[in-house]
């Protein structure tokens, strides 16, 4: 045993020095005690030994590597079967969350042989005891200890095996149980485990005593209420023996309410079949096997209610689209008998030919949408990278759905705020696609006359060469209830709305549109209120082409003058404007327009431009630009 100045231990509770008079007494109590005590100091990766076995000090140097010390331990000294362990109880990496509450920990363990003829292997316990902490509580240091607990163990052994003849080994062999013994005859009822926390709180009144008045007091003080009438018969010991008359084992699970939670229990009762003037009851803590249990049966309830929700939608899909889908079939039939019958009358048989054409068209249309939404459900969904100009994707939006607003007397408003990278990369037909959809939609659903305004922005984006574009349409329109919002990404989803069912639709659309959109990075929201009109707001994420900004210098400090009586849009243009070095001054009118132009003219300071709206209320832009030029000339 090495020599060393005990002084220098530290109390772990109290973390100061305590002089010691008898040094020698002092070794001669952690020798006995110990096979093994170490100091080891985590910052410097050091061991020092303050007790060792012979047969130990002969193999490991008194002061080393702090790690290697550790790994030493585990291998030389402790059985296989123990070695993962004891690694992880030993991790110093872990040390400080798992002694964050703790001053001391130990683990039992089996270990390997002394050298040869001394002794056979046998239990050991290992105990890490905090030395010093920093002041936010970091481990600084701690002492490692082990002792042999062989006869600890045998006495365990000879209580267990008293316990076997008792017929309670099975039940005791649960470490989370509370276990009494109970006499039949007279309800003596004797414990013989019972769990820590238990006991603090409730001190050794429940050690011992009369079964039903243990069982009131339990079932007062910690069951649930609504659990409480589980435990009626164990209250009367006439019930007791007329239930066990009748079975030799009784289970129920049960709840407690415990520092404000409730926790899950099971109350096991067996009747040991050599002794039927008796029987076992414990209590198991099963609160986490009950919570699996629960997640796994919501998972399986989840799981269910999709597969239910899908087969519902699809047939719910097959009676909306039976009228979609016979309805073109039977225009296609009747106009190619119409043409059939009609063979020698050229207009008759070009006539029929337009219309089995659009018939074509629009039946493809509901074709490609089961089948783009068959795609991403099975995760084929590809996109493209191809090179595109954001102005030019929303003119052709603009061009195909130009008709159908026309034909629907809307009002369309398009504003752009911000947008400084318009030449992106990305796949600009189905992004296209999206948008016909969205912008179809608000069309469809918006009675005559209404108005719909898109909103373009380029936002902040947080990734190198890629922009953050936000694309908003709003219309006036009949809107949607909040109950249809929620499912309206929901595959086949469609409104069950009297006002909406007379017109086509799969009820793909939106579905597509959004998982498109996030294959994007990005997403879709709905704002709706009924009868008030909807907003859909699509965020994509697209590549920026590695163009350079074209020479903006001939532009700088030119004087423009914006007229808009949309406030927001004229806003927007000139700040766009500006953003390109210009003077931008902005007025809601075509007349006061008129009146700035000649006021700087007359100072002899002219606008460079004026860039006009084309519907103004007093005056519109064509007559602006007349009444410009009849002022100052072409």
């Amino acid at each position: 045993m090495k020599q060393m100045n005990t002084k220098n231990l530290t109390s772990a509770a109290e973390g100061i020095y305590a002089p010691v008079e008898d040094e020698a007494a002092l070794f001669r109590y952690l020798y006995k005690q110990y096979f093994v005590l170490y100091k080891f100091d985590i910052r410097e990766n050091k061991y020092y030994t303050l007790v060792s076995a012979p047969y130990v000090a002969t193999a490991v140097p008194s002061v080393g590597d702090a790690r290697w010390g550790l790994e030493f331990f585990c291998k030389g000294m402790v059985m296989d079967d123990y070695q993962d362990s004891m690694r992880e109880f030993l991790n110093l990496d872990t040390l400080d969350e798992r002694m964050k509450n703790e001053n001391s920990i130990f683990m039992d363990y089996f270990r390997k042989n002394k050298p040869a003829g001394i002794h056979s292997p046998d239990w050991a316990r290992c105990t890490l005891m905090v030395d010093k902490r920093d002041e936010d509580g970091t481990i600084v240091s701690f002492f490692f200890s082990c002792r042999t607990i062989a006869t600890e163990k045998q006495q365990e052994g000879e209580a267990l095996a008293s316990a076997n003849k008792e017929g309670i080994l099975s039940v005791l062999s649960s470490p989370y149980a509370d276990v009494y013994v109970i006499e039949l005859a007279d309800g003596h009822c004797t414990n013989y485990r019972m769990n820590k926390a238990f006991l603090e709180k409730y001190g050794t009144s429940f050690l011992e005593g009369e079964l039903t008045q243990l069982m009131g007091r339990y079932v007062k003080n910690e069951v649930y209420k609504e659990d409480q009438p589980l435990f009626d018969f164990l209250l009367d010991m006439d019930s007791v023996r007329s239930a066990f008359a009748r079975s030799k084992e009784y289970k129920f699970e049960y709840r407690v309410f415990r520092d404000g939670q409730i926790l899950y229990f099971r109350c096991h009762m067996s009747m040991p079949a050599n002794d039927p003037t008796r029987f076992v009851i414990s209590f198991e803590n099963i609160h986490n096997e009950v919570a699996e249990r629960i997640k796994h049966e919501q998972a399986l309830q989840a799981a269910f209610d999709a597969a239910e929700a899908a087969n519902k939608a699809k047939t719910e899909f097959l009676s909306h689209m039976s009228h979609d889908i016979r309805t073109p079939m039977n225009g296609i039939i009747g106009m190619t008998a119409i043409a059939a019958a009609h063979i020698d009358d050229k207009e008759r048989v070009q006539d029929s030919l337009h219309k089995i054409t659009d018939a074509s068209k629009h039946l493809l249309s509901l074709i490609n949408e089961v089948l783009d939404m068959s795609k991403i459900e099975s995760g084929k969904l590809d996109l493209a990278e191809e090179e595109f100009n954001l102005s030019e994707l929303v003119d052709n939006l603009l061009t195909m759905t130009k008709p159908q607003i026309a034909a629907h007397e809307h009002e369309l408003t398009v504003n752009v705020d911000g947008v400084i990278h318009e030449n992106v990369i990305g796949d600009s037909l189905r992004i296209q696609k999206v948008f016909t959809n969205i912008m179809g939609n608000a069309i469809k659903y918006t009675p005559n006359g209404g108005h719909i305004r898109l909103d373009i922005t380029e936002k902040p984006s947080n990734q190198n060469k890629v922009g953050c574009y936000e694309f908003v349409f709003t219309d006036n329109g009949i809107g949607m209830s909040e109950e249809f919002i929620q499912k309206i990404f929901e595959p086949f989803s469609r409104s069950e709305d009297e006002r909406v069912r007379h017109v086509q639709g799969t009820g793909l659309g939106m579905a597509i549109s959004r998982n498109v959109v996030r294959c994007m990075g990005g997403d879709i929201k709905v704002a709706s209120k009924l009868c008030e009109g909807s907003t859909v707001s699509v965020t994509i994420y697209l590549k920026l082409q590695d163009d350079r900004e074209g020479d903006l210098s001939r532009f700088v400090n030119l004087d423009i003058l914006v007229a808009d009586d949309d406030e927001m849009s004229m806003e927007s243009c000139c700040n766009m404007l500006e953003e390109m070095g210009m003077k931008a001054e902005g007025v809601n009118s075509g007349r006061k327009a008129l009146n700035r132009v000649i006021e700087q003219h007359d100072k002899k300071r002219d606008f460079f431009a004026c860039i006009l709206d084309w519907k103004m209320p007093d005056m519109n832009g064509l007559e602006t630009t007349r009444a410009i030029r009849a002022a100052i000339g072409p």
